[in-house]
């Protein structure tokens, strides 16, 4: 009987081997096809929640591989053909997975903070563009076409709100 340990499945699975549960029995088995024939190890049950956090971080390996090379999350998602509620669920069990592998952790909240004073720097540009070309065409009277009612229309200032809306529908356009 073999000794089975955490370290001794990963090198396992390193080799080509694939991890699969069996439900009959309600544990994971190591199965490789060696000479036409399937070799086929079970594990014990004490390992179902380490077999069931590897099996799935090898579903998402890939993905995190595309992350870590810093691809835009709009490239991650028509890569992998994720949806904008599956991307969420992604990049929470990437942090999860960071975190079970206790490295890289300090350059990845590095990474984070830099991204988000970045983002804060963008925001307040595009605040400021926004203010300019919202006055701009509010002071010029200029015609555009409302995004909320579709309608041809000039801005107006509303005392009451503090913010340019459209004349028709009285909604703030940006």
């Amino acid at each position: 009987m073999m000794e089975w340990t955490e370290e001794k499945i990963i090198e396992y699975i390193n080799q080509g081997w694939t991890l699969s549960y069996d439900k009959t029995n309600q544990k994971y088995k190591l199965q490789k096809r060696i000479n036409g024939r399937v070799k086929s190890y079970t594990l014990p049950k004490r390992f179902n929640e380490f077999c069931k956090r590897l099996k799935e971080e090898f579903k998402y390996l890939p993905i995190f591989e595309d992350i870590e090379k810093e691809y835009s999350i709009t490239k991650v998602m028509e890569r992998h053909n994720l949806d904008e509620i599956e991307i969420y669920d992604v990049l929470w069990k990437y942090v999860e997975w960071k975190l079970n592998k206790r490295e890289g952790l300090k350059e990845l909240l590095y990474d984070i903070l830099c991204k988000f004073k970045a983002i804060e720097e963008i925001e307040d540009r595009l605040n400021k563009a926004s203010r300019m070309v919202r006055t701009g065409f509010g002071f010029a009277e200029l015609s555009f076409q409302c995004p909320n009612c579709l309608e041809n229309s000039k801005l107006r200032y509303d005392k009451s709100m503090g913010k340019w809306v459209c004349s028709n529908c009285g909604e703030i356009p940006f």
